[in-house]
């Protein structure tokens, strides 16, 4: 009956395991890259760390030689952390567990700047169903060794959808551990399990930490792309918690950022038209101009409005002696392109122009599109917009 109660937590626990045997060789590849560690124990046979990493070498393949290998090692130089972790790993090849963790805990108050004994560690540490210890290690390993995130991050995102993984791994991330950014770069850009992603994302920021934009940006647009707007939503106001499904964010243009999501204004640069965020005395605007006879989209941003009736408002304006040409305002339905309403940009000094328009049932989320459009004969377009705003005009069921 014990061993049907423990069976599934050796199951939570299994996206921490690093197939010990393999990241050993791996670690000590690694350390050894460029040194034969075999025939250096010929020239220095009274070396203790030649004869520490000789011995964990040769667990690989020649395991009898390794239990000797190390013992002679530990009777040289009783602080060789390697030695000391080589004779744990073959302790628990032998079955002796007990024997192994006692060596490993002697070699880890030696030194716990070994990479192959943290990665029998994690191992180690997984095999007596310690997840806490596990990721200890994993820290060890992941601040002491620059080429560990090849091997490790992987498997750290992997055991990120397990929940009993998740949680723990949030605080030690949230706590700000040196490689908590270049992980969350790695899982946001490599993750195919974008849910897991963003619950790990959103635990860190519950167990008191932050996480950068950058990260965040990613995951929110892979949400996106794959038309989970909702789980999109929820990972943005991690950052913007103060953000309101029906608003225009930014819409005085007073913020520019690196890397916008698709709930910020993001522009675009054809080549023959174009838009930029400028700021001045009286705050800031949308910049746009196109190329004579020339025109195409120049900022988006998406917005999540319920059904029910809406205004947009804006002001608009050309420079002066310039016009506006055919610059036009579309809304249009996410995902199924209906074409909500479109207004072209009205020519009124700093007066606010206003339409209406309705969203449907069936209408999730939708794209807030400025095109820049010049007319085909005379000049090109060059002008502002700014105070760009939606506002509920009716109630949903005004509609029926």
């Amino acid at each position: 009956m014990a061993a049907l109660n423990r069976a599934p937590q050796i199951i939570l626990v299994a996206g921490l395991a690093v197939l010990a045997w393999q990241a050993v060789a791996f670690g000590v590849g690694i350390g050894l890259r460029r040194s034969a560690p075999v025939l250096a124990a010929r020239f220095a046979p009274d070396n203790a760390l030649v004869l520490g990493r000789t011995a964990q070498y040769q667990l690989k393949d020649a395991f009898p030689e390794a239990i000797g290998t190390a013992r002679r090692a530990l009777r040289r130089d009783p602080t060789s952390a390697a030695a000391a972790g080589a004779l744990s790993m073959a302790f628990a090849r032998q079955g002796q567990i007990d024997r192994s963790a006692a060596m490993l805990e002697y070699s880890q108050a030696i030194s716990r700047r070994d990479l192959p004994t943290q990665l029998w560690a994690i191992e180690l540490a997984v095999q007596r169903n310690d997840i806490g210890r596990a990721l200890g290690h994993y820290d060890i390993a992941l601040r002491v060794g620059k080429n560990m995130p090849t091997i490790l991050f992987p498997i750290l995102a992997s055991a990120a959808a397990d929940p009993a993984i998740r949680a723990p791994l949030a605080r030690m991330l949230a706590a700000g551990t040196p490689w908590k950014n270049s992980f969350l770069d790695y899982l946001s850009a490599q993750t195919q399990d974008l849910s897991s992603a963003s619950q790990l994302v959103d635990a860190v920021y519950r167990s008191g930490g932050t996480v950068r934009h950058e990260p965040i940006g990613i995951l929110v647009q892979r949400l996106a792309e794959k038309n989970d707007v909702a789980a999109a939503w929820r990972l943005y106001r991690l950052q913007a918690p103060r953000a309101q499904p029906i608003e225009v964010r930014n819409g005085d243009f007073n913020e520019t950022l690196r890397l916008p999501t698709i709930f910020d204004w993001r522009l675009e640069d054809s080549g023959d038209a174009r838009a930029e965020i400028l700021r001045g005395t009286d705050g800031g605007e949308l910049h746009l101009e196109a190329r004579v006879g020339a025109g195409s989209m120049v900022a988006s941003q998406r917005l999540l409005l319920p059904p029910g009736r809406f205004a947009l408002e804006f002001k608009a304006r050309p420079a002066e002696g310039a016009t506006l040409g055919t610059s036009k305002f579309a809304i249009i339905c996410v995902p199924s392109g209906q074409n909500l309403a479109e207004t072209k940009l009205a020519s009124g000094g700093r007066s606010v122009h206003a339409f209406a328009f309705s969203v449907p049932a069936g209408c999730p989320s939708q794209s807030l599109l400025l095109t820049a459009q010049s007319e085909s004969m005379g000049s090109g377009v060059d002008g502002a917009v700014d105070g760009v705003r939606v506002r509920r005009v009716a109630p949903p069921n005004a509609l029926q």
